[in-house]
C-alpha cells in the first residue's frame, strides 16, 4: 500500500501573521500586510515582527534575514508538531532570491575598503537557511535547497512528499524563505517595470482586476513538518491536511513571459494523480501582472473545461504580496485553512475583473461556505519552472 503523507506542524513569519492561526484569520477577514514605502516608491509586503530580537547576536553574524526567518519558523513548527530534532529525518527548503540584505550591507565596506565582511559569502548561499537549521540542531539527514525562482518552496514540498512516499524518510522539515524588500532588491523590480509603484496602500495587490498595477513584492517564511501517516497516528499528532501529489513542467515563451501550454502540463500532471477525487479550490499563482494572470486562468480553463464554473479560484497575494520563492508554502497555509473550515477565501480587493478572464471562471469576492476536499496550489516561476501541489482534506476512511 502506498505510504501517505500528512502535514502535522506549521511555523511561519509573514506580513499577515507569525502563526498559522494569525494567517488564517487574515485570509478570511481580509487583513492586508501591504504598505506603500515612499523612499523606494513601491508597495511592499514587509514583516513587521522584530526577527532580530529572536536571534542570538553571534548567530546574527552568520545569517542573512532569510535564515533568521527560517530558524524562527522552524522552532515554531517543531513546537506546533510536538516533535524533537530526533523526529526530523531531513530538511528541504525553497529559496528564490537570497542574500539581498547581506549584499546591501556589504556595499559600504567594499566601496570604502575594497573588501567584504568575512561571512558574506556563506550568508548569501541559497542553502544557508536549511544548513543553519541543521547546524544548530545537529540534523544529519538529507539537506537540500531548491532554487526555481517563484516555485521553489512548492517544489521542496513535492520532493519531500516523494521522499516520504518512497520510504526514505518518515518525517521531513520543509520550508520556503525569502527577503529582498530592501533598496537593493527593489531596484531590480523597478528595472523590470513590473512592480506596483503607485501609492495604493493595503489594496495595492489586485490579481485579475482590470486596474491592477503590477507585482507587490513581499518577504516571509513558512515551515511545515511532513510526516508519514502511520508514524503521525502512532504518536497522536494533529493532522492539518494530506499531501496527495504534485505535477511539474517546464514551459515559457521568454525568461519572464509564461506559456499556457507549459502551465497546463503541470496542472494536468497534478490532476491526473487524484484517482477520482475532485478539485474544490484552486490557489492561483496570480501575481497581478496583465500577462501572467490571464495565462494562468486560460491554462486552468483548458484543463478543467466546464467543471471550472464550480471551482473557486483565489490568489491570496492580494493580502501578503508575492513572497517569491516562499510563495508556494505560504499560500499552502491558505489551502489548509480552506480545507479545515470548508470556506472559500475570496479575491480581496478584486475590482472590475479583466475583460480577458475566460468565460465561466469563478473568482469569489467574499467568503463563501463551500464543502472542501482537494486544493490545487499553483506556482509558476520566471524561466518556466512550473510546480502544482495537490493538498487534500485528511480522510481516515481512505486508509
Amino acid at each position: 500500500m502506498k505510504r501517505r503523507v500528512v502535514v502535522t506542524g506549521i511555523g511561519c513569519v509573514t506580513p499577515i501573521g507569525i502563526s498559522y492561526d494569525e494567517v488564517k484569520d487574515a485570509m478570511f477577514s481580509g487583513r492586508s500586510g501591504i504598505r506603500y514605502y515612499e523612499n523606494i516608491k513601491a508597495n511592499l509586503g514587509r514583516v513587521e515582527f522584530d526577527i532580530d530580537s529572536q536571534i542570538a547576536p553571534l548567530d546574527q553574524t552568520i545569517t542573512d534575514r532569510i535564515s533568521r526567518f527560517a530558524w524562527y519558523s522552524y522552532l515554531k513548527c517543531k513546537e506546533d508538531a510536538g516533535i524533537t530534532k530526533e523526529d526530523v529525518d531531513g530538511i528541504f527548503f525553497g529559496v528564490g532570491f537570497c542574500g539581498s540584505y547581506t549584499i546591501e550591507n556589504s556595499f559600504p565596506e567594499y566601496l570604502n575598503n575594497g573588501r567584504s565582511r568575512p561571512n558574506t559569502l556563506v550568508n548569501i548561499c541559497p542553502n544557508s537557511p536549511a544548513c543553519f537549521i541543521a547546524l544548530k540542531e545537529d540534523i544529519h539527514g538529507p539537506n537540500f535547497t531548491y532554487n526555481t525562482a517563484c516555485s521553489s518552496s512548492t517544489l521542496a514540498l513535492g520532493e519531500a512528499y516523494e521522499k516520504i512516499v518512497r520510504g526514505d524518510c518518515d518525517g521531513m522539515i520543509v520550508g520556503g524563505t525569502e527577503s529582498s524588500v530592501n533598496d537593493y532588491g527593489i531596484t531590480t523590480w523597478h528595472g523590470m517595470r513590473a512592480i506596483s509603484s503607485k501609492d495604493e496602500g493595503p489594496k495595492a495587490c489586485r490579481p485579475f482586476s482590470k486596474d491592477r498595477t503590477g507585482v507587490v513584492v513581499a518577504e516571509g517564511c513558512a515551515v511545515f513538518f511532513l510526516e508519514e501517516l502511520e508514524h503521525a497516528k502512532a504518536r497522536g499528532a494533529k493532522i492539518y491536511c494530506e499531501i496527495l501529489g504534485y505535477g511539474t513542467s517546464w514551459g515559457t515563451e521568454s525568461m519572464t513571459k509564461p506559456s499556457i501550454e507549459g502551465e497546463m502540463r503541470a496542472i494536468q500532471k497534478a490532476y491526473d494523480k487524484l484517482n477520482g477525487r475532485k478539485v474544490t479550490f484552486i490557489s492561483a499563482h496570480g501575481t497581478a501582472t496583465p500577462t501572467g494572470d490571464m495565462v494562468e486562468l486560460q491554462a486552468i480553463k483548458n484543463v478543467f473545461g466546464d467543471e471550472l464554473k464550480d471551482i473557486p479560484i483565489t490568489s491570496t497575494k492580494a493580502l501578503h504580496g508575492h513572497t517569491l520563492g516562499a510563495s508556494g508554502i505560504i499560500e499552502s497555509m491558505g489551502c489548509i485553512a480552506v480545507l479545515q473550515e470548508d470556506k472559500v477565501i475570496p479575491n480581496w480587493h478584486l475590482g472590475e475583473q479583466d475583460d480577458k478572464v475566460p468565460e465561466g471562471t469563478y473568482l469569489p469576492r467574499e467568503v463563501v461556505d463551500k464543502k472542501q476536499d482537494v486544493c490545487l496550489n499553483n506556482s509558476f516561476a520566471f524561466g518556466g519552472s512550473n510546480v502544482v501541489l495537490i493538498m487534500g482534506k485528511y480522510n481516515e476512511s481512505l486508509s
